[in-house]
């Protein structure tokens, strides 16, 4: 059986970079963070706050590598626009 992690990614557009990475367990947990990290960061246009599970850490490296690469674009083909 997979176990699923879920991790919170903020990303600031502006400066391209990463701002942090948060994991959690508990589904619940992950989304009273995300609703508490909405609220405290409303007002600020360029970070990107998002909420997204997996299996694990590599898997959003895969999925959501354009938050840890410093580039904008998709690095996973699936993503890519064809």
């Amino acid at each position: 059986m997979t176990v699923v992690r879920h991790f919170l990614i903020t990303f600031d557009h502006r400066t391209q970079t990463l701002q942090s990475v948060h994991e959690f367990a508990n589904s619940a947990e992950a989304v009273a963070a995300y609703s508490a990290a909405e609220a405290a960061h409303r007002d600020v246009d360029n970070l990107e706050i998002v909420l997204v599970s997996a299996d694990s850490i590599e898997t959003i490296h895969t999925t959501h590598g354009h938050y840890f690469s410093g580039a904008v674009k998709p690095t996973s083909r699936w993503l890519q626009a064809v």
